[in-house]
């Protein structure tokens, strides 16, 4: 598990649980989908659904809208990642901070 702080609020921590398959891809997190923003690309990233993830409303708009691409990745990625976002239906997106 590891927490997060919402970048929104800063006195706001949540204990997210990060979600991977059994290839070592990250998958989702215990309340909502993923994207990150790596170095190597410019836009966000979001696990496709191949990887055993269940889809999601906004994770499914931001696909849409083109505001987010599919791509694998491992979660020393997402320790490594410029930003993480998270998105679902409730709170729509909201970038976080993990705490290292």
């Amino acid at each position: 598990c590891n927490p997060v702080r919402d970048s929104r609020n800063l006195h706001h921590h949540y204990l997210i649980y990060f979600r991977y398959n059994e290839n070592g891809l990250v998958t989702e997190t215990s309340i909502s989908n993923i994207a990150v923003k790596m170095h190597r690309y410019s836009a966000w990233i979001t696990p496709p659904v191949s990887c055993g993830l269940l889809a999601g409303v906004m994770r499914a708009h931001a696909l849409e809208q083109q505001t987010v691409i599919e791509r694998a990745f491992t979660p020393t990625e997402v320790f490594r990642a410029k930003e993480i976002k998270l998105m679902n239906s409730v709170r729509k997106e909201w970038l976080v901070t993990l705490f290292k």
